[in-house]
């Protein structure tokens, strides 16, 4: 599991009380990652700040588990869906297909894109991303 040793703990604890602030069903999750982090645990709690409505929040959490672990494919699909939410056509597009680059097998992401890029009338490139 990849710490946080590359990101400045102040930053984490700031990150960390927003969260817990925001969205206080992540209470317990926020309390793993203080004693224990790690990437998946932040993306997951990105997840969770998705559904409490702190979209803000939650792309921190998800760059954050980007930056501590590169190769985590859940991470990349969910700043990708979060991105298409925002209206960020492009860098969701990116980061759903450095998710499948990742995990070719990661049948979500190919579907995410293919969405994507069908909503954007790319229609043979949305039949390539299935």
């Amino acid at each position: 599991m990849v710490g946080f040793s590359s990101v400045s703990p102040p930053d984490i604890a700031a990150l960390l009380e927003q969260a817990r602030l925001a969205c206080p069903d992540a209470a317990a999750l926020v309390e793993q990652l203080a004693a224990e982090p790690g990437a998946e645990r932040l993306s997951d709690l990105g997840t969770q700040l998705v559904r409490a409505g702190s979209p803000a929040l939650a792309k921190r959490c998800y760059a954050l588990a980007i930056e501590l672990e590169p190769g985590l494919a859940k991470a990349h699909h969910n700043l990708g869906n979060l991105l298409v939410k925002s209206g960020e056509s492009a860098a969701a597009e990116r980061s759903f297909r450095a998710a499948i680059a990742l995990d070719r097998g990661r049948a979500q992401s190919h579907a995410a894109l293919a969405s994507l890029l069908q909503r954007e009338g790319r229609f043979g490139e949305a039949v390539a991303a299935y």
